[in-house]
Order: C-alpha cells, then structure tokens, then sequence
C-alpha cells in the first residue's frame, strides 16, 4: 500500500535518526526484513496437512439488495428481509465502499437456528501511515448461508465480505517446558497460516506498550473452531482490507491458549495493524471473542496476563510505569501526528484510537490485568538489553550494556547478536558481560543489515531483546 509522501523516510535518515524516532511513526512499509514478497490471495486455495485433512479458505462478496424502509423513532430498529448467501461462510464484514448506518446488527441462521444479533462495524483500526479501503470489522458467525439485517437510521446500502473456511479439528499445540519463561504459543501453522500468506515481509518497529482488543465475534466457539476463526480473520484482514497480514501480534481464545498472530518473530518488534497511529510502537493483543457485556475470567484471563508480561519484560518494559509516546496521527485517533500521548503500558484499543474496543466489561477488568502483569514480572526479572554498532572494513563492531532495569550490571552472561534474514534471526556472534554489564563483539556485515543483541532465558527469567539497529 503506498504510504503519503510525509510517511517516507530515506536509509540514511534511518540510519542516523535512530529506531526510536523512527517507529513512532512507522506504517506497513516500514522496516522490512528481506524476506521475498507473497502474492495475495486469489480465491480459495487449500492445504493438505499430515493427520489433519484438507484445509481451503475463501473470500467472497455479497451484494445485499437495497435494504428497504428507516428506524424513525428513537432506539427503533428497522429489520431487513433474510438474505441467502450464493455459497455458506463462517465470517463476515462490510466490504470496502459500503454506506455505513448509524448503527447495524446482523445474525444469521445457525445449526440452532437464528443467533443473537451482533454489531456490525465499520472498521476501526488500519496501518500507520497508508491509505486502506474502508472495509468494516470481521465478525465470526460460524457455518451459516442465510443472514439478516437491523439498522437504525436511514437503510443502508452495503456489500459484505464473506470468508469461508473448510477445516476444523484440534490445533497441534506446543507442550510445556519448564526452559522457558515464555507461555505456551501456539504458532502461525496451527492455525493454517500457509493459506493467508503476507503481501509483503514483515516491518519491525518498537515496543513500548501493549494494547488490548476483541474481536467483536460471537462467543459460543468450540475449542476446534478457533483455527478457522484466526484464518478466517486474517483471510479477510488480507484479502478484505489490503493489509499485509493479520492485523494482531497475538490472540487469546476463551478457553485460554495464546496464538501466534502477525508472522516475524514472537520476541520481536513486529509492526501490526491494531491501533492506528501507534502501530510501529506497540504491540496488539485480541480476546477472541465480543466482551461489551461478559468478562474475560479463569484461564483466559491468566493466559492473557502471562502473555503480556512476558512480551513486555522481553522489550525491558515495566507495566507499572507509564509512557509518553507520539502519535502517527490518522483517521482512526483522535490524536494528530506528533502530539504527546500519555498511556498506561497495557491499554484498551480505546486509549488510543475512536472505539470502543476492548469491550466495556475487559476494558473494566484493565486494572486488575495491570495488577497482575506487574506480580508476574516480579518473577520474570525483566532485563535491559541495550546494543550500537560502528562500521568496520567488511564488519562492524557491536557493543552494548546488560542490567536490571534498577541499572545494576549484569555480569558474565552470554549475549548472542543475531542478524535478521528472511524473517528469521540468525547468530553472528556472542560476547559476555564484564563487570561493568559492557559487552563487545565483532561481525561480519553489510550496510543496512538488520541485528539486535538477545540472552537466553534459563528457568524462571525473561529473555532480553535490545532495540533493532541498522548497519551504517
């Protein structure tokens, strides 16, 4: 997507303005691995997996007929004919270009018969700094052919994006370790990702702060359907909005597994489509699952909880303070490019941008998850990591300083620097800790290599990931 003119930034600006200034008002065409670009998806494609079946996903439109008659009295609803889909879908959403009612609900005809009505939205929340069409939000319905329509105001005149998906079954999750700090994640083939596959590589920015969303669908789910809900989210996040990939880092499913959302890397700063105007320095974590009106509990709570914490304290952020950050502007903020803002390290989607995502009843429950994030990095330990690197002959010198967040040098550990190629990360280098928490080391490298410096995570400690840094 072509970003304005104003959103263009120049290598040896990058290079000498550093990453900081620089993801603040980062956008999809930012800081790109040089992973080779994926051609969108064209109709349906399917996928044979070992023991699990095959798996096909498609998008396709619905031109609804011109909805008759208006909502005159206050708080009314004016209810439209059902409506036979050409072909049975599990998701939908308003297609680019479709009028907008004031307010919209749908449902649609289930294995039970007609289900609760459910907001239809327009879409509120795009990339920095690129222009989108105007597709709405997606809502999971389930297998369903027939839907309906109720608006207040004027009839609207509408085009919906439908996805389906053909596959259900249990998702091959990974198993606990105790080598690891980190929650169990289940990553992107889990979900099928291979059959919504990225327009592009992905762009790394910066992590400042964590906010948090639903995703408006309805919440009577199964355990086996949540697969197809993250694809069919991220088919039409791609193929309905334009955007390079599904628009969250990670989702957290009712029944509390986390998943791996947005492809580059779990511990790095992947730029998502989540909040407009702060995407490039945050990252974006969806509830599966409409929570206007019910409460995030039990182990979808805690898994949520352990999720941000260990994201955050990877990053050397602390929930208990709060950040000041610039705004990319957009039309989804009230904020205009470059004004201050004020956040807590773990917001709702509404601190930030004109909705009100994460739901009246989570964005409630926001304080206690604060609480909790912050007990839960008192046993991570979260680390600062912190890497510069100077040109040499053919190579560069890297160096940096490792400490607790209270700047108390860590010493004698094991730094390992890695480049990031093809989306993957691999080691150049390792290097320990002198006294003073200093390490050095010396690799071979090309201008405009992208690196950053890790430690391990032995037991109950956080891994430590330093800010990216670009060769001059």
């Amino acid at each position: 997507m072509p970003a304005r003119p104003d959103d263009q930034i120049t290598r040896r600006a990058l290079l000498g303005g550093g990453l900081a200034a620089w993801a603040a008002l980062a956008g999809e065409g930012a800081w790109r691995s040089p992973l080779a670009a994926a051609s969108p998806l064209a109709g349906a494609r399917s996928l044979g997996g070992a023991g699990s079946g095959a798996w096909a996903v498609e998008s396709f439109l619905v031109a609804a007929p011109r909805q008759r008659g208006a909502a005159t009295a206050a708080g009314s609803w004016a209810v439209g004919a059902p409506i036979r889909a050409t072909r049975p879908f599990d998701l939908v959403g308003l297609a680019a270009g479709s009028a907008e009612a004031r307010k919209l609900e749908l449902r649609v005809v289930g294995p039970r018969g007609w289900s609760r009505w459910a907001r239809l939205l327009a879409a509120h929340h795009h990339p920095d700094g690129a222009s989108a069409p105007s597709a709405g939000e997606p809502l999971w319905t389930g297998r369903a052919q027939v839907l309906q329509l109720r608006w207040q105001g004027s009839a609207p005149a509408l085009r919906l994006h439908c996805v389906a998906v053909d596959g259900r079954g249990p998702a091959l999750l990974p198993q606990a370790s105790a080598a690891t700090a980190a929650p169990l994640i289940a990553p992107r083939a889990a979900w099928h990702a291979a059959l919504a596959r990225p327009r592009r590589p992905p762009a790394y920015g910066a992590v400042r702060f964590a906010v948090v969303h639903h995703t408006q669908s309805l919440n009577r789910y199964s355990p086996g359907e949540v697969p197809a809900m993250i694809l069919a989210i991220a088919q039409f996040h791609i193929d309905g909005n334009g955007w390079n990939d599904i628009g969250y880092n990670f989702l957290v499913d009712r029944f509390g597994r986390a998943w791996e959302g947005r492809a580059g890397g779990l511990d790095l700063p992947v730029i998502g489509a989540h909040a407009g105007g702060f995407n490039g320095i945050s990252t974006g974590v969806a509830m599966l699952g409409n929570f206007m009106g019910e409460r995030v509990v039990g182990g979808a709570f805690r898994t949520l909880r352990d999720l941000l914490a260990w994201k955050l304290a990877v990053h050397g952020v602390l929930v208990r303070r709060r950040v000041t950050v610039l705004s990319g502007g957009g039309r989804f903020t009230a904020f205009a490019r470059g004004q201050r803002v004020t956040v807590a390290r773990v917001c709702g989607h509404r601190d930030v941008d004109q909705t009100d995502c994460p739901g009246n009843a989570l964005y409630g429950e926001l304080a206690a998850l604060r609480a909790g994030v912050a007990a839960r990095q008192r046993q991570l330990r979260p680390r600062r990591l912190t890497i510069a690197a100077t040109p040499l002959a053919g190579a560069v010198q890297l160096g940096g300083v490792y400490m607790l967040l209270s700047g108390a040098p860590i010493v004698g550990a094991t730094v390992l620097v890695e480049r990031l190629t093809h989306g993957r990360a691999v080691a150049l280098a390792t290097a320990l800790s002198d006294a003073s928490g200093a390490w050095t080391a010396t690799a071979a490298a090309q201008p405009g290599d992208l690196l950053r410096a890790v430690t391990p995570s032995p037991g109950s400690r956080a891994r430590a990931s330093s800010p990216l840094v670009a060769v001059a």
